[in-house]
């Protein structure tokens, strides 16, 4: 999916409310693209920064309203002034080679990062546990997980959706801090409205619908653990206690 309008209007935003502050470093869950209809988006989202705007011909690799990210979400974040990295198996942009669904984020990677993205990838892993574990392990206490995801439809785009649930259950059960849920009516579009259920009542469903689901949390402690199952299935023995044995912290 990569860094499109929405999301680089919630960089410009995050930033400019201090969000960001304090914060240096970024891993990607793959190795992005990024593309922008509007260069004032891109801009106004160096300036909310405080970096030198490129020149014209850097901008220009952004510039396209096809929804395929031709330049590199390396290039942009370094331009940011945030140090780089990003792990897929192609080895593309000069990623980590890992497969998200099978490895394990290595021990000099673990709690690295200020901020950890999943910008549309992981709806298209199969080990859903591996993939949140991964961008768990990334994360250092007191960093940001950023996730921008398939919310309704995205008809043949991967092989998951995703909802609210999944990211309050991940919320509990690991001391997350939940510090925004936005829904964005169009990937296209650098819109993004606050999450609340009657939402569905003013969105339009067909084929062709690309809602996004945007998550942005906080991992309060470096701790292990990721949510195995829905909690609202744990088993009680007789006493009303969990049984854990299938939920246990990873």
């Amino acid at each position: 999916m990569g860094l499109g309008p929405p999301i680089l209007a919630l960089y410009r935003q995050l930033k400019l409310l201090g969000a960001l502050d304090g914060i240096d470093s970024v891993v990607e869950l793959g190795s992005q693209g990024v593309w922008c209809p509007d260069r004032r988006l891109l801009t106004g989202l160096f300036e909310a920064f405080g970096r030198p705007v490129p020149p014209s011909q850097e901008l220009d690799v952004y510039i396209n309203a096809t929804g395929t990210g031709h330049a590199a979400s390396r290039h942009l974040h370094e331009k940011l002034g945030f140090k780089y990295d990003c792990v897929d198996i192609d080895g593309n942009f000069g990623s980590l080679t890992l497969d998200i669904n099978f490895d394990s984020v290595p021990a000099a990677s673990r709690g690295k990062y200020g901020l950890t993205t999943n910008h549309g990838t992981t709806e298209h892993v199969l080990d859903q546990r591996n993939a949140f574990k991964m961008i768990h392990d990334f994360t250092k206490a007191g960093g940001l997980m950023l996730h921008a995801l398939p919310f309704t439809v995205h008809l043949e785009h991967g092989f998951f959706n995703y909802q609210p649930n999944l990211f309050d259950a991940l919320a509990r059960y690991n001391s997350y801090q939940t510090l925004g849920t936005w829904v964005g009516p169009d990937w296209s579009l650098s819109s993004l409205v606050p999450w609340e259920p009657r939402l569905l009542d003013f969105l339009t469903l067909n084929a062709k619908t690309t809602h996004l689901l945007v998550i942005l949390q906080k991992k309060l402690h470096d701790t292990d653990g990721i949510l195995r199952s829905d909690p609202g299935r744990l088993r009680t023995d007789a006493a009303g206690r969990c049984d854990r044995s299938i939920s246990a912290r990873g």
